[in-house]
Parts: C-alpha cells; structure tokens; sequence
C-alpha cells in the first residue's frame, strides 16, 4: 500500500512540474497568444475572450495568493491576473519569475466606493496605510480572470 501511495505522489508531483516550470490550474492551451503590450493598448478588442499572455510576476497575493500582478519586460505594462480563491494558490516565491497565464479578460466598472473598497483592502494586504482622499472617482479596471498558469523556475 505504501509503495502505491509512493508512486501516486511521485505522479502527481511530476504532473505538477516540468523543466518549464510549474503549472497552476487547468494546462494551457497557447491559443490567441498576445504581447501584454499590445492587450492593455487596445483592451476592449479582447474583452470577453481567452488570451494567453507572458511576463513577469511582479506581485502576488500576500494574504491566499489568489492572483498575481504580470508586468512585460519592461515593467511598463501591468495586469492583474486574479484566479479563484483556494483553487489556484500563487506561491510568494513566484514574484520576479517568468510566467505564462491564459484566462479570459474581463472589464470592471468600478463606482467610487468601490475603489475605496479595492484600495483600502490592497492596502491591508500589503501592510501600508491607505489615504481614502486618493480616490476621486470611478475606475474602468482590466484583469484577466485566470484559469491556468506556468511559473518558470
């Protein structure tokens, strides 16, 4: 028996990892691949659709690890990637490795009150104070809403 569950945990650790890097969620199709660059310079033409798009992790989660921040090489375009809480769990160690994400991009209509909320709790995550009187208005946010991910070792 023991020698069963060895080997099923040997599987399930090499179906977990490969010389790439690690996979999170589902296997990645590398369908409508696109530059970050390119997603956030005309967002509204991938609204609703799966891309499947590579950087640098430049943040993660620090309370589940429920989403990562993915910045192009050079660190000027950045998107969120936020996955389902306890379903995907981004290790703090991914940040500053390569990644590759797919999930569909969505668009959020944000009310004023609404980003108070987002800020006050990214502020509570990261441990630094929040100065509500930062926040003027609405936002339109774009994030892709995950469902798998490779990080580079």
């Amino acid at each position: 028996m023991k020698s069963i569950l060895a080997l099923f945990s040997t599987i399930l650790l090499l179906s977990s990892c490969s010389p790439e890097g690690e996979q999170f969620g589902e296997a990645l199709s590398g369908q409508n691949e696109v530059q970050l660059a390119s997603l956030l310079e005309n967002p509204d033409e991938y609204v609703g659709k799966r891309v499947h798009v590579k950087g640098t992790v430049a943040d993660v989660c620090a309370k589940k690890g429920c989403w990562i921040d993915l910045t192009d090489e050079a660190g000027i375009h950045k998107i969120r990637v936020k996955v389902e809480d306890d379903v995907i769990v981004f290790p703090q160690e991914a940040r500053g490795k390569g990644a590759v994400v797919e999930g569909e991009l969505e668009k959020l209509e944000l009310t004023r009150d609404a980003v108070l909320r987002m800020r006050a709790h990214e502020a509570e995550e990261r441990g630094v104070p929040f100065d509500s009187s930062s926040v003027t208005g609405g936002e339109s946010v774009y994030r892709i809403q995950g469902i798998g991910a490779v990080i580079y070792k």
